[in-house]
């Protein structure tokens, strides 16, 4: 994750996301929930919150979901997990905010 977080510092947003699962993936490969598997995932939701002050609403989502999966496997909280949930919608008000905004743009520039 410190990659992760180092490319998304550098505002990469791209090589972060590929860190990021790279590390779950590795982190992820026992069949139990593992102390560092719980641990990665209780540090995703910030890493979401940075992909999506960053700009990119479509990768905070992705986070967000694993986010979700870790805490169920890890026995987190009802009230965690909506948290989570609530995070990741509103990464879709930004991705459906923009869609609309980028349609009306293209709406307007074309002559009638």
């Amino acid at each position: 994750m410190d990659s992760a977080r180092a490319a998304l510092a550098d505002g990469d947003t791209k090589a972060a996301r590929l860190h990021f699962e790279g590390a779950f993936k590795l982190v992820n490969e026992k069949a139990e929930p593992s102390e560092a598997y719980c641990k990665l995932g209780d540090g995703l939701p910030t890493f979401g919150d940075e992909m999506l002050a960053q700009g990119d609403a479509s990768s905070a989502r992705i986070v967000y979901a694993y986010a979700i999966r870790t805490a169920r496997a890890c026995g987190r909280s009802a009230e965690h997990i909506d948290g989570i949930r609530t995070r990741s919608t509103s990464a879709r008000e930004v991705l459906l905010a923009r869609k609309k905004a980028a349609k009306s743009a293209s709406g307007a520039a074309k002559p009638r």
